[in-house]
């Protein structure tokens, strides 16, 4: 949340468009809020407008998330969702947050964003992954971090691969672990994850 904090409130789009900002909540006014402001200003009634944008940020086990209307909901990391006693958390979550966007779907917005580093082939996101191929209305991507992020070199990508070849196969490269997690990814795959793809 503290980089998605920082990121609004460095972006120029963003400038007198924040209207309150709390721990783990930023309330950003639209600009039909800020011609409301200008209006209610003019006329001196002296009301004050709440902004319409709500941006909430919480755990993958956090009841505060629920019951809202949302146009977006972003899941970072679903992949590694957990409950407090270890097991896999991520399909009650995506169960119970994606409906929230059913309201604005037929406006065009509601937007469920799935994030994450790949693990193993089995459990909700496997099968999310593997079940968003075949829907019309999902977008499925899979993409090693070479070509996602600039920051990263060949180089530093590859220092990882030589430490741990299967945990960067998953982290850098977006290749799901074999169930075990103990056998190689072949060679040509290893390099492919640290090497740009042409345009």
């Amino acid at each position: 949340f503290k980089q998605i904090s920082k990121f609004i409130n460095r972006c120029p789009y963003f400038s007198g468009k924040i209207c309150k900002e709390t721990e783990g909540k930023i309330i950003l006014y639209t600009e039909s809020d800020i011609q409301r402001i200008k209006n209610m200003d003019e006329d001196g009634s002296g009301k004050s407008v709440e902004g319409s944008v709500v941006i909430l940020s919480g755990t993958s086990n956090s009841p505060a998330l629920r019951g809202h209307s949302c146009a977006a909901i972003i899941y970072d990391e679903m992949a590694h969702y957990v409950n407090t006693d270890g097991t896999s958390s991520a399909k009650e979550v995506y169960n119970a947050l994606s409906r929230s966007t059913l309201t604005l779907a037929p406006k065009g917005d509601g937007r469920n964003v799935v994030i994450s580093s790949p693990d193993r082939k089995y459990g909700f996101f496997y099968d999310h992954y593997e079940n968003g191929k075949k829907i019309d209305t999902v977008q499925v991507f899979q993409i090693p971090t070479i070509d996602a992020n600039p920051v990263f070199t060949g180089r530093e990508l590859q220092d990882e691969y030589l430490k741990d070849p299967i945990s960067a196969s998953s982290e850098f490269g977006a290749l799901f672990r074999t169930v075990g997690g103990n056998s190689f990814f072949p060679h040509d795959k290893i390099e492919e994850a640290f090497t740009k793809r042409p345009n």
